[in-house]
């Protein structure tokens, strides 16, 4: 039996981005239930304008029949601008959403770990 090749020092670890504005692609969704008991999808966004950089994950929010009033405007909000940011429109199929592309705008914040992450700031 041969030995098993992996040239593991080509590998490259993800990049954060600098703040500014990046072309991304919708790489998976996964339909999920909140703790909250609220539909989310969980959504992986690749950066199409720096293929090293980080993984960006956006989380989408569903209402429930009880929400306040507040709360249910702004998880529409948030839905209605990341479907005009990618060209969607509901009911949203999580399988056909997969190679939407738009454009955000990304900031730089710290995990609970403090690690550097990128964040979708806006969508555009």
């Amino acid at each position: 039996m041969s030995l098993f090749d992996l040239p593991i020092d080509e590998a490259k670890e993800p990049e954060v981005v600098p703040e500014g504005i990046y072309t991304v692609s919708i790489w998976s969704v996964d339909q999920r239930t909140a703790k909250s008991g609220r539909p989310m999808l969980v959504i992986s966004l690749k950066n199409l304008s720096n293929p090293n950089g980080q993984m960006i994950y956006h989380n989408l929010l569903g209402v429930l029949p009880d929400d306040e009033p507040g709360t249910r405007n702004a998880i529409l909000l948030n839905g209605k601008r990341f479907c005009k940011c990618f060209g969607l429109t509901p009911p949203l199929d999580p399988v056909a959403m997969e190679g939407a592309e738009g454009q955000v705008l990304l900031t730089v914040e710290e995990d609970n770990n403090g690690v550097p992450r990128n964040r979708i700031a806006k969508f555009l």
